[in-house]
């Protein structure tokens, strides 16, 4: 298990991960030889700049930049009349949701 790429876990711990999950990691499987920090030199723009095509065609939004349009910007709290009261920019997004189910 040590030497196992990438390393996972998928919450919450007492339900068994949904279909959906592996081909996410099968697209970090795919450039490990290239984003493995134990292995190599990488940021996470780097990173993400590898998994990109991979993500994008399982349905992601990706980050395509650093400038503001590049960025995927996404509300996470809203307070009273619907107003946004928390935000994250995000790596990557899936617009469909896939995480909940």
């Amino acid at each position: 298990m040590p030497d196992a790429y990438p390393v996972w876990k998928y919450y919450p711990p007492r339900a068994r991960p949904p279909n959906w999950v592996f081909p996410v990691i099968a697209a970090f499987e795919s450039v490990e030889q290239r984003i493995n920090s134990r292995a190599v030199s990488s940021t996470s723009d780097t990173a993400l700049a590898e998994l990109r095509s991979a993500l994008v065609a399982l349905g992601f939004e990706v980050e395509a930049g650093k400038t503001k349009a590049g960025k995927l910007r996404r509300p996470v709290l809203f307070g009273e009349l619907g107003h946004e009261e928390l935000a994250y920019e995000v790596d990557a997004f899936h617009p469909d949701g896939i995480a909940r189910g």
